[in-house]
């Protein structure tokens, strides 16, 4: 064999190693699922004591959110500091679960700065499907958002992980902005 062909094979072998080496990894990254334990598993573990006394007011008073007849899971998601040396703030994740109009299970997840979420914090919801597809970003409200030494966060939970504070997203640019 030549020295021409020799290296023609060996560029043409190598990129067939490449091709195939990078056909496996998109492969595995388009099967494997994301990270991490779902956010939704917090629903999964015993509540605490503190817990089932706001899932039996949120169930007395229907969350705030006029679901007298729901079952409701009440877990806090979030504990952080507000200003220093102050007490700590807390976010509360809140489980509608009810009968739907179809005669299928409704369930709605319930974002607030406060344990009933009736006491004026931010309060958002979406339903469960859906925050276990995208996280906790509801679509026809704001994400629920706190202020931390002076600056907006918003709470960020999902569709794995714990929840955290981030800053605001940047909301997309119009068209006509656009370079």
């Amino acid at each position: 064999m030549s020295a021409r062909t020799r290296r023609r094979w060996l560029i043409a072998s190598g990129l067939a190693v490449i091709v195939a080496a990078a056909a496996v990894v998109s492969a595995t990254a388009l099967a494997a699922p994301p990270a991490g334990e779902p956010s939704l598993a917090v629903f999964d573990r015993e509540p605490t004591d503190r817990e089932r006394e706001v899932e039996a007011l949120s169930e007395r008073d229907g969350g705030g959110v006029g679901w007298g007849d729901a079952e409701v899971q009440a877990r806090l998601i979030l504990e952080y500091e507000a200003e220093p040396e102050s007490p700590a703030r807390e976010v509360w994740a809140l489980r509608f679960m009810a009968d739907g109009p179809a005669g299928g299970q409704l369930s709605v997840v319930c974002l607030s700065s406060e344990p009933a979420g009736v006491d004026g914090g931010p309060f958002a919801c979406m339903e469960e499907p859906d925050l276990a597809r995208r996280g906790f970003i509801p679509l026809d409200q704001p994400r629920p958002s706190v202020v931390v030494g002076g600056e907006v966060r918003v709470i960020e939970w999902g569709p794995t992980g714990d929840a955290r504070l981030i800053d605001p997203p940047e909301p997309p640019a119009p068209d006509d902005e656009r370079s």
